[in-house]
């Protein structure tokens, strides 16, 4: 397990979402665990019906799955899936709180390089799509809430 973060896009806007992923990995071919993320920068998000400003903010985690399609002695390219659930909320930017909430189911596959830089430590770079399926609310819409995602991870383990 060890640190992860998202560079992805969160109703059309750029963000950026950390946190923490880890899992067991079997027959070096075969990881499942979890992973968590926390959205670093909320959205403006315009005005809510009173006028008063509003930005989007969201977290969300799931079960991660990782199947090494092909692995040689320092690299390994993988299927990886993230699948999971989450909340997002419009804030009052000054108090944090929040006007309106919603849920949502998350599917995230991905492709991914995993470099071993030594036997305990290596760095994984994916590119994938997080789906999004939210409960109606006033907020976006659960595909404005999906997004391209590029990963990097820095994992701590015996690969």
């Amino acid at each position: 397990g060890g640190p992860a973060a998202h560079l992805t896009g969160l109703d059309r806007k750029f963000a950026m979402l950390v946190g923490l992923a880890g899992g067991v990995t079997i027959r070096q071919r075969v990881s499942i665990g979890g992973m968590l993320m926390w959205l670093l920068n909320p959205a403006d998000a315009g005005t809510s019906e009173l006028g008063s400003k509003q930005r989007l903010n969201t977290n969300y985690g799931g079960l991660l799955l990782d199947v090494v399609l092909v692995r040689n002695s320092r690299l390994d390219l993988s299927l990886a899936g993230l699948i999971g659930g989450g909340g997002a909320c419009l804030q009052n930017p000054e108090k944090g709180t929040c006007y309106d909430r919603t849920s949502f189911f998350l599917g995230q596959p991905s492709l991914g390089v995993h470099v071993r830089l030594l036997p305990v430590v290596r760095l994984v770079f994916e590119v994938g799509y997080r789906f999004v399926v939210a409960k109606e609310w006033s907020g976006p819409t659960g595909g404005r809430l999906g997004a391209p995602v590029g990963t990097v991870k820095l994992e701590l383990g015996w690969f």
